[in-house]
């Protein structure tokens, strides 16, 4: 099943950031389209999302390194964000030693950049 994103018309730019070095380096960022998110993985089964937004992930929602792997290997993903949701204090506040764990499986069965990203409450990121 092939993704296919809209263009959207999108007024601003998105500032280029460089991450890595070597073969492994990459770019986000550096275009006027609106950014989308394809590949960000939850590091949770996400149990609010439209059917249609959750169909091409069914079957590895539940499984972050099944996610990152699918996103990779069938949709062409050049890096991946997990996002570490679960650890939120005012959600599931999974401990930083989960999301570690997490995030070297997730680390580790990927060939892509990974990008991890906190569950936005600064005091449970440090």
């Amino acid at each position: 099943m092939a993704i296919e994103i809209s263009p959207q018309k999108y007024a601003g730019s998105v500032r280029p950031m460089a991450f890595g070095s070597g073969e492994r380096a990459f770019t986000v960022g550096g275009d006027t389209a609106f950014p989308f998110f394809t590949f960000e993985v939850l590091d949770f089964t996400p149990d609010d999302w439209a059917e249609a937004c959750a169909e091409p992930y069914k079957d590895v929602l539940s499984d972050p390194v099944a996610w990152a792997r699918k996103a990779q290997d069938e949709y062409g993903a050049d890096f991946i964000q997990l996002w570490l949701k679960s650890t939120d204090p005012n959600g599931l506040n999974r401990s930083a030693a989960d999301a570690a764990e997490t995030a070297k499986a997730v680390a580790d069965a990927i060939d892509v950049p990974l990008l991890v990203w906190g569950c936005a409450n600064a005091q449970k990121d440090a």
